[in-house]
């Protein structure tokens, strides 16, 4: 084999170091652009309004509303609901209104029904 040919140890050790800083600097920049996405999650979130206390589910076309929710009930889907306050919440309970059987705001409420 020919020594002038051959690729010396230093060298090869000097290509693995290059090879190990352009890894390196990958992963620099998936955390960089995790950190971003976070950050924006972050600001979003905080640019959110609260959930509402209480929501009355829309019913379809003129149909009267199927449910009242708690407002972080995992079932409701904008924009098929509308923010309501207690007193709302009870006089639709009072009404007739069912209460969802998921997050059971007549529980929450104390409502007797």
């Amino acid at each position: 084999m020919d020594e002038s040919a051959s690729v010396s140890r230093l060298e090869k050790l000097d290509f693995a170091r290059r090879v190990a800083e352009q890894h390196l600097a990958q992963i620099q920049r998936w955390i960089t652009a995790e950190q971003q996405r976070l950050d924006e999650q972050a600001a979003g979130d905080r640019r959110r309004p609260p959930p509402p206390e209480w929501a009355l589910e829309k019913g379809i076309g003129t149909g009267p509303p199927p449910a009242v929710h708690v407002g972080t009930c995992d079932l409701l889907e904008a924009p098929r609901w509308g923010a309501i306050d207690r007193t709302q919440a009870l006089a639709a309970l009072e009404q007739g209104v069912e209460p969802c059987m998921i997050c059971r705001p007549d529980t929450e409420l104390g409502w007797p029904g």
